[in-house]
Parts: C-alpha cells; sequence; structure tokens
C-alpha cells in the first residue's frame, strides 16, 4: 500500500509483496485492458489504491449534486516558481491550496499555448484538433463538442474568465457560442497587462482585445468590455469579474425552486493571463522582492504575487458564498516556462541577457521544445472532497493535461460516452477521479 513521507509524498515500501490471486487477477486484468503490459502487478496496485483513495473523497458529492469545478490555467509559469519549490517565490494562496490538495507531480501537457488550451476543452490530443499547424484565430473544429457544452446538458453555468486563444474569425468559434454563459477576457495569445493592446504576428488583427459577451449563443451580447477597465491590471480584472460570477450563482442556487432557484451545479474556466509576457507587474507587488537584484525576475515574480492574490479572491468568495464545501478546484500550467528571451519584452532589462527570468529547474530546456521543460508542468487538485488522509501529498503518476476533460465530465454525472467519439479510458467510470485517459493508447483505434 501507499504510504506518506515526511514530505507527503507517497512511497512503496521497500520489501516485494505478493498479491492474493484474486487481487492479482484484477489488477493483471486492468493492466491488459489499458496496455500496460510492461507494468508490474504491484505498480499497477498502487496506482490502483491512489485512484481508489481519491475517489472516495467523491462520494458524498456523486450521492448529491454534482461537485462545482473550478479550473485555473497558469501561463508560461516556470516549474519551479511557486513558493512550495522555492521559498524565494510568494505565492500563500496557491501554496494553501496545494497543501490541501494533491500535487500532480507528473503532469505533461503542450509545449505552446493554444494547443494545450485545446486539449483541455476538448479532452483531444492537439494534433487532432489540427493544432500545431494554425494561427491563433483558427479554431476547434465546430463538430468537436467543448467541455462547456458537454457540462451544460448536466445543468450547469459555465462561465470562461480570461485568455481565450481558441479562435475569433467567427463568432461560432468564440467563449459564448461554445457553451459558456459569459466570457470576460481576450481573444488573441498575448496583450499589454493594463492598456490590453494585443499585438498579431500579421498586424490585420492588433488593437484593444478585451470582450465582454454574455448570453448563450446571443450574437448581441457580445461587446467591448468597459472602457474604465483600460488601465486596470488584468488578473484584477479577472478576479472581480469572477467575484461577481460567483455571488449571482449563489444566490440563484440557494433560492427555493418557487422563487426561481434550480440548484445548478457551476463551471468556471479561469485561464489567466499571467504570467505571460510582456513582462508586466504592479509595482507593489514588485515591491515585495526588494532582496532580488535581476530586475526581469524581480518583475516576473511580482507578476506571480499578483496572479497569487486574485487566486486569494476566488477562493474566498467560493468559502463566504458557500461553494467551496462541494467544489474541486484543478490548477495546472499551460506549458513549461520560456526560459529564453523572445524579444518581445519578457527581458526589457540588459542585465538579463539571453535568459529570461523564469525557472525549470531541475528540468531541461522551457516552452517551445520538446524537452521536459517545454512539456511538464505544475499542477494539483484542491478540494474539501478529497479525504484527509490524500491532503498534502504528492501523486507521482502520470497524467496528461486531455485527463481534465475526462475528470470533470465524470464529476460531473456524465457517462464517457459523453465526449462524442473521444474515448477515454474504458475502466474511468469504475475509479471516478485521476484516470489517465491514455488517448495515445485510444487514438490507435478511432
Amino acid at each position: 500500500m501507499l504510504r506518506p513521507t515526511e514530505r507527503g509524498r507517497a512511497t512503496r515500501p521497500a520489501h516485494k509483496a505478493r498479491l492474493p490471486p484474486l487481487l492479482s487477477l484484477l489488477v493483471s486484468r486492468l493492466g491488459a485492458r489499458v496496455g500496460w503490459s510492461r507494468v508490474s502487478p504491484m505498480a499497477l496496485l498502487c496506482l490502483t489504491a491512489v485512484l481508489l483513495l481519491l475517489a472516495c473523497g467523491t462520494a458524498s458529492a456523486a450521492a448529491g449534486s454534482p461537485a462545482n469545478l473550478v479550473h485555473v490555467v497558469v501561463d508560461d509559469l516556470g516549474f519551479f516558481d511557486v513558493g512550495y519549490k522555492d521559498t524565494e517565490v510568494l505565492s500563500p494562496h496557491l501554496d494553501a491550496l496545494r497543501e490541501e490538495g494533491v500535487e500532480l507531480a507528473r503532469f505533461y501537457s503542450a509545449k505552446w499555448c493554444a494547443p494545450a488550451r485545446s486539449s483541455m476543452q476538448t479532452g483531444r490530443y492537439a494534433w487532432r484538433n489540427g493544432y500545431y499547424s494554425t494561427q491563433a484565430s483558427d479554431a476547434v473544429p465546430l463538430s468537436v463538442p467543448l467541455l462547456p457544452e458537454v457540462l451544460r446538458r448536466a445543468g450547469y453555468r459555465c462561465h470562461a474568465v480570461g485568455k481565450w486563444h481558441l479562435g475569433y474569425r467567427l463568432k461560432e468559434y468564440t467563449p459564448t457560442f461554445r457553451g459558456y454563459d459569459s466570457f470576460l477576457g481576450y481573444y488573441n495569445s498575448m496583450e499589454d497587462y493594463w492598456t490590453h493592446y494585443g499585438p498579431s504576428p500579421t498586424g490585420a488583427c492588433s488593437g484593444i482585445d478585451l470582450t465582454n459577451a454574455t448570453g448563450y449563443k446571443n450574437a448581441d451580447g457580445i461587446r467591448a468590455a468597459p472602457a474604465r477597465l483600460n488601465g486596470t491590471y488584468s488578473s484584477e480584472i479577472y478576479s472581480t469579474r469572477t467575484v461577481e460570477i460567483i455571488a449571482d450563482h449563489a444566490a440563484i442556487t440557494t433560492r427555493t425552486k418557487e422563487n426561481g432557484g434550480d440548484g445548478a451545479p457551476l463551471y468556471l474556466y479561469l485561464p489567466y493571463q499571467s504570467v505571460h509576457m510582456p513582462n508586466e507587474a504592479p509595482a507593489e507587488a514588485i515591491a515585495r522582492y526588494p532582496p532580488i537584484k535581476n530586475a526581469a525576475r524581480r518583475s516576473y515574480l511580482g507578476m506571480i504575487a499578483a496572479f497569487d492574490d486574485a487566486l486569494g479572491i476566488v477562493t474566498t468568495a467560493l468559502k463566504q458564498h458557500r461553494l467551496w464545501a462541494n467544489t474541486v478546484l484543478i490548477l495546472n500550467g499551460d506549458n513549461g516556462g520560456p526560459v529564453w528571451c523572445s524579444g518581445m519584452n519578457d527581458c526589457p532589462h540588459a542585465e538579463a541577457s539571453m535568459y529570461g527570468p523564469v525557472s525549470n529547474y531541475p528540468l531541461r530546456a522551457g516552452k517551445w521544445t520538446n524537452w521536459d521543460g517545454g512539456f511538464r508542468v505544475n499542477a494539483f487538485i484542491s478540494s474539501p472532497l478529497l479525504p484527509a488522509a490524500r491532503r498534502n501529498t504528492t501523486w507521482d503518476g502520470m497524467m496528461h493535461i486531455t485527463d481534465i476533460w475526462a475528470t470533470f465530465a465524470t464529476l460531473a454525472h456524465l457517462p464517457p460516452t459523453a465526449s462524442e467519439g473521444v474515448k477515454n479510458a474504458p475502466f474511468f467510470s469504475t475509479f471516478p477521479m485521476f484516470v489517465p485517459s491514455l488517448s495515445w493508447q485510444n487514438d490507435r483505434f478511432n
């Protein structure tokens, strides 16, 4: 069985154990079904134990209403640039969530932004959606359902706040036409944190990129965000809007049915701009790092601090409005941190030389590369629904960003077939949380 070490990691006992015959048969069948013929029975047993422990924490939610789902994405975050790994980094709210949850130590994504987001929202590998060859303005094919489109069928209210980067050439590609009830954020890959001016590679779509869209499939609801937001730092805009969504949702769900209440669960997709280039942070956040001499590094850490402030505001609102007790939050990076300067204002100071302010230690290389530093990202789950024994632990099993879709779909009480053509692991319904979808296996048969 698994046991926690002093650091909270799950480790295997040193001795070799023999499995009882019935359990050995179960584990061998499990390995055969997912194609892990080279994995030892004891390793599969350990995976099974982790999955069962995690599943126990959601039993109460499964018996009642589906859990509220919150998905936080941090853009271009360095693998070592979190407080629970490097004490130089000030991220108390993020660290607290990780301490209350399970760190996913071997979580893999894509090597840059748009492919990662397409996988998060579809549960498919990016190349199956056409990404790695498309521009930011292109989209996931409309024939492929996004996660909010599926969650709507389970009665969820779905809201997105932050960076879209999944298409904007047609209104049908935009968030409120792809399952979301509202969207406040920007469509393109990057923009200024204060003015929200976003350049494009061709210059054809350069300009203020900040949209406030309301109403599912409501073309008239797609409007430019209020001009007063020009000059407001993006993480402040996003946290303010998210708190509004939480308050409105709580007010509706707590009403009686006679007064319009419906008890619907909430799905929040929060892909923050932070900490993508350009390297811009509020002066107050930068001032928290006086000992750091490298100005680019100090500004980058200020961006992390500002993001962490916003994260704390969101989680506080969930608790104040009594939604947190039935909420599952997953936080992950979209790709590895960019360790080299791109020439796009991520290294505005000469002292930074050719190297960026990001640290992916101990991984090799970073964003845009095929090394671990490009694909392996920080991730954890945090939820009061997790059993106490699983909190503040680390799971070392491999996960892929496509697994988020399958995990959320199951927590929403949707069957595995809800993906409509994208097959997840055949045993997913047996273990309700964190069973790798193994898309590389299933894609062979599609």
